[in-house]
Parts: C-alpha cells; structure tokens; sequence
C-alpha cells in the first residue's frame, strides 16, 4: 500500500521529537497544534500507520545514515588536519635546510663549504624548526606530543646530519682533485659516524 501524505507527514513529526520519541508523545505533540495542522487524534491510527509503514526500521535506516555521514564528516577533517600537519613539517624542514646550508661564493677570497660550520644562532634555529616539524608529525601520527628524551636525541642528530650531508653535498659539486677526495672522505666517515649514532640511541 502506497504511503499517504498524511502518514508520511506524521512519520516525519515522530522522527522529529528525536531519541525518545513515542506514539504517545506523537500524539502529545499534536494536541497543541491548530485543527488545521493536525495530522490525526487517533491513536489506533498512529499504530497502524508505524506497523504498516515500517517506522522503526526507517528509523534505524535514518540514525545509520546519520552516523555514517559523521564518520564520513569526522574523516574528512581528519584527513585536512593531517595535511596541513604535513605541510607545516615541510616547511619546518626547509627553513631548517636553509639555515644549515653554506652561504653561496666558494672559491678565492670566498667561503670554503667544505669547512664551512654553521653559527650557534643558526644551529639553535634549525633545532626549533625541527622541533616544531617533529611536534606536527607526532600530530599527524595521532602520537603523544610531549617531548621525549628520544625526540631531544633524534633532535640533535638531525641538525648535525643536515649540516654534514649539505656540507658533503658542496664538496661532491666541486672538482675531486686529491684534496677533494680527502675532504670527502673526511666528511662522508663523520656522516656515517652520524648515522649510526643515530639508530644506537633510538634503539
């Protein structure tokens, strides 16, 4: 039997009073209402259309779609906040780059990358870049974000690596005359001295 206009209306009043709707609270509902607005007084009519028209399960289709479309919701901000995490960590990263690279001019009456060290200022700049980057990581991870004594370490050792692997960087754009090749030697044992610092103290 095809639903009238007056059924489905009273369906939706029914879905309307909300999780502690009733046909008796239906029926409430419509005592304070204008005659005109009234969809019905009858209480045998209230149950035949619930029976006949499948109120309880359209109710359960109806919250099941409501928390569906939360979830869905509730994952798409998820989904934005862990991109824009992201992003910040990129940027961190880049201007912890910077401030770690050798300043350009190499060559005579130039600076030397090759022994180039950066400033304490900078250095202290680039740990709290990295320090911010590792912060919206763990967020975007749904980690803790409290500082560990692991993040301290993995903290310095990034900011030691990164200066040495830009250094190592310069030295292999240049010609590898025999001093040259010293050098890179030289910078490439401190680089994996580095390395494995690294995985000794996060183990």
């Amino acid at each position: 039997m095809r639903e009238s206009a007056r059924a489905a209306a009273a369906f939706e009043d029914y879905w309307a009073l909300g999780p502690q709707r009733s046909q008796k609270k239906l029926l409430l509902s419509y005592e304070g209402r204008p005659e005109h607005l009234r969809v019905t007084r009858s209480r045998t009519m209230v149950g035949r259309w619930s029976a006949r028209f499948g109120w309880q399960q359209r109710v359960m289709e109806r919250q099941a779609e409501q928390a569906r479309e939360l979830r869905e919701a509730v994952s798409r901000r998820q989904q934005q906040a862990v991109a824009q995490h992201l992003e910040v960590v990129r940027e961190q990263m880049e201007i912890a780059r910077r401030y770690l690279r050798p300043p350009e001019g190499n060559g005579e009456g130039g600076i030397d990358a090759g022994r180039w060290k950066p400033a304490p200022r900078e250095l202290e700049a680039a740990t709290l870049a990295i320090d911010k980057a590792i912060h919206h990581q763990r967020l975007a991870l749904g980690l803790p974000t409290n500082v560990t004594r692991q993040d301290l370490l993995l903290r310095e050792t990034l900011s030691e690596a990164l200066a040495l692997q830009q250094t190592t960087r310069a030295i292999i754009e240049e010609h590898l005359c025999d001093d040259c090749r010293e050098r890179l030697a030289e910078e490439l044992r401190r680089l994996g001295a580095a390395q494995q610092a690294l995985a000794a103290r996060l183990t």
